[in-house]
C-alpha cells in the first residue's frame, strides 16, 4: 500500500498458453483502493499479438 498521488510502475509477467489461437488480445488493468470498494483506474490499451 502507498499514499495517494504517487506515480508506480509495476511489471507483471503472465504466460501466454499454448492453446492460444492466433489473433490480436488486449489486457486490462484494474486497480481499486485497499478495500477493494472502488475502482480507481481502468486501462485496456495494452495488446498483443499470437501468431
Amino acid at each position: 500500500m502507498f499514499p495517494s498521488g504517487q506515480t508506480r510502475s509495476y511489471t507483471s509477467a503472465f504466460t501466454i498458453p499454448t492453446s492460444l489461437g492466433a489473433g490480436t488480445y488486449r489486457v486490462d488493468t484494474l486497480v481499486y483502493t485497499a478495500d477493494w470498494s472502488q475502482t480507481l483506474l481502468y486501462r485496456n490499451d495494452t495488446t498483443f499479438t499470437a501468431n
